[in-house]
Protein backbone atom coordinates (compact mmCIF):
# COMPACT_ATOMS: atom_id res chain seq x y z
CA UNK A 1 0.00 0.00 0.00
CA UNK A 2 1.31 3.75 -0.69
CA UNK A 3 2.17 5.82 2.06
CA UNK A 4 0.89 9.34 2.10
CA UNK A 5 4.85 11.19 1.97
CA UNK A 6 4.86 8.38 -1.55
CA UNK A 7 2.50 10.14 -3.56
CA UNK A 8 3.27 13.98 -2.56
CA UNK A 9 7.44 12.87 -2.85
CA UNK A 10 6.53 11.54 -6.42
CA UNK A 11 3.67 14.72 -7.29
CA UNK A 12 6.77 17.42 -6.69
CA UNK A 13 9.34 15.14 -8.98
CA UNK A 14 6.67 15.03 -11.46
CA UNK A 15 6.75 18.76 -11.39
CA UNK A 16 10.73 18.39 -12.46
CA UNK A 17 11.48 19.78 -8.56
CA UNK A 18 15.08 18.19 -6.88
CA UNK A 19 12.97 16.97 -3.75
CA UNK A 20 14.87 16.46 -0.01
CA UNK A 21 13.28 15.16 2.55
CA UNK A 22 13.89 16.00 6.07
CA UNK A 23 12.29 14.03 9.00
CA UNK A 24 12.23 15.92 12.03
CA UNK A 25 11.39 14.35 14.90
CA UNK A 26 11.13 15.62 18.64
CA UNK A 27 14.36 14.13 21.42
CA UNK A 28 11.08 12.72 23.13
CA UNK A 29 9.94 10.75 19.85
CA UNK A 30 13.60 9.27 19.40
CA UNK A 31 13.21 8.01 22.70
CA UNK A 32 10.22 8.20 24.76
CA UNK A 33 10.29 9.14 28.77
CA UNK A 34 7.22 7.45 29.55
CA UNK A 35 7.12 4.68 31.68
CA UNK A 36 4.36 2.86 33.88
CA UNK A 37 0.77 2.40 33.52
CA UNK A 38 -0.63 5.47 31.64
CA UNK A 39 -3.63 6.86 29.77
CA UNK A 40 -2.71 8.45 26.63
CA UNK A 41 -5.57 10.38 24.50
CA UNK A 42 -5.84 10.06 20.43
CA UNK A 43 -5.43 13.59 19.62
CA UNK A 44 -7.14 13.33 16.49
CA UNK A 45 -10.25 11.34 18.39
CA UNK A 46 -10.13 12.33 21.73
CA UNK A 47 -10.09 8.83 22.23
CA UNK A 48 -8.13 7.34 25.72
CA UNK A 49 -6.38 4.49 25.78
CA UNK A 50 -4.73 3.24 29.17
CA UNK A 51 -1.50 1.26 28.12
CA UNK A 52 1.59 -0.30 30.40
CA UNK A 53 4.79 1.03 29.13
CA UNK A 54 8.04 -1.25 30.23
CA UNK A 55 11.32 -1.79 28.80
CA UNK A 56 9.60 -4.76 26.10
CA UNK A 57 7.09 -1.75 24.66
CA UNK A 58 9.94 1.15 24.69
CA UNK A 59 11.86 -1.50 22.58
CA UNK A 60 9.23 -2.52 20.58
CA UNK A 61 8.51 1.47 19.48
CA UNK A 62 12.21 1.98 18.72
CA UNK A 63 11.90 -1.09 16.40
CA UNK A 64 8.95 0.41 14.86
CA UNK A 65 10.36 3.85 14.46
CA UNK A 66 13.65 2.32 13.10
CA UNK A 67 11.60 0.33 10.65
CA UNK A 68 9.26 3.20 9.38
CA UNK A 69 12.68 5.41 8.79
CA UNK A 70 14.32 2.45 7.08
CA UNK A 71 11.57 2.75 4.69
CA UNK A 72 11.24 5.98 3.79
CA UNK A 73 14.75 6.30 4.02
CA UNK A 74 14.79 3.29 1.18
CA UNK A 75 11.68 4.68 -0.61
CA UNK A 76 13.59 8.32 -0.71
CA UNK A 77 17.02 6.63 -2.16
CA UNK A 78 15.62 4.71 -5.09
CA UNK A 79 13.63 7.86 -6.09
CA UNK A 80 16.99 9.59 -5.84
CA UNK A 81 15.62 12.12 -3.20
CA UNK A 82 17.82 13.00 -0.51
CA UNK A 83 16.61 11.89 3.05
CA UNK A 84 18.02 13.57 6.28
CA UNK A 85 16.47 12.43 9.95
CA UNK A 86 16.83 15.91 11.82
CA UNK A 87 16.58 15.93 16.08
CA UNK A 88 15.00 19.13 16.87
CA UNK A 89 17.56 18.78 19.57
CA UNK A 90 19.96 19.54 16.99
CA UNK A 91 21.64 23.01 17.01
CA UNK A 92 20.01 25.27 14.40
CA UNK A 93 23.61 26.13 12.88
CA UNK A 94 24.51 22.57 12.71
CA UNK A 95 21.78 21.46 10.55
CA UNK A 96 22.30 24.21 8.10
CA UNK A 97 26.78 24.43 8.67
CA UNK A 98 26.99 20.90 8.68
CA UNK A 99 24.13 18.40 8.16
CA UNK A 100 22.60 19.84 5.37
CA UNK A 101 26.05 20.59 3.40
CA UNK A 102 27.48 17.35 3.57
CA UNK A 103 24.07 15.80 2.12
CA UNK A 104 24.84 19.09 -0.38
CA UNK A 105 20.82 20.66 0.20
CA UNK A 106 22.95 23.82 1.06
CA UNK A 107 26.69 24.54 -0.33
CA UNK A 108 29.08 27.53 0.30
Amino acid sequence: FSQGYEDGLRALQGRGHEVTAIQVLAPDEIDPPLMGDLKLVDVETGIPQEVTVDAAMKDLYRQRLEAWQGALHAYCTRRGIRFIPVSTGTPWEQLILSELRQARVVQG
